[in-house]
């Protein structure tokens, strides 16, 4: 289980996720200074000599400045550009959103916007994944939303662990929920 305290979410992944220590910080310098905390990171592979995950799941706490349905796609275009590009090179990533949906969580109004990342299958991105399925997760709060981000690939070319981020993401997101304690 995933688990960001200081914003109090949590969210399920499946058994072969690695849960990274709570005080373990994330970033995206493209969403401004503002830290992601809950990480989980998807099974790891090898390829090309180097060790990649299959999938990401980060939570943090955004000031409400802004409609939730965008809030939600600054987040999955900055996330789907982080997550994926090769060398910090998002130019080769094409972002297929689908609408932003109204939804609850637990009673409170939220956000679900879901959508494909997709990468050239050829150059440096040999080890990426050619496709990989990500969801964003908007909860209002008082003053600000809580934002849950996951991410699993789809398609890549190394055969193992096999990659079903179009069944995990949504599972994911769909867990989502406020736990006081």
């Amino acid at each position: 289980m995933g688990y960001n305290r200081r914003i109090q979410l949590a969210y399920d992944v499946p058994g072969n996720w690695q849960v990274l220590p709570s005080d373990q910080r994330y970033s995206i310098p493209e969403l401004g200074d503002m830290t992601f905390h809950g990480l989980v990171d998807g099974p790891s592979y090898q390829c090309g000599g180097a060790t990649l995950v299959g999938g990401r799941a980060v939570s943090t706490r955004v000031l409400a400045e802004d409609t939730m349905s965008r809030t939600a796609e600054a987040f999955f275009d900055a996330a789907g550009a982080n997550f994926y590009a090769s060398g910090g090179d998002a130019r080769n990533i094409s972002l297929d959103l689908d609408e932003p949906r109204e939804t609850t969580v637990e009673g409170y109004d939220a956000v679900r916007l879901s959508g494909t990342v997709r990468l050239p299958a050829d150059g440096e991105a040999r080890c990426l994944p050619t496709e990989a399925t990500m969801a964003v997760l908007v909860v209002e709060a008082r003053d600000d939303y809580v934002v849950l981000v996951a991410s699993a690939d789809s398609e890549r070319p190394a055969p193992s662990p096999e990659a079903r981020g179009d069944r995990i993401v949504p599972r994911i997101v769909e867990s989502a929920r406020p736990v006081r304690g």
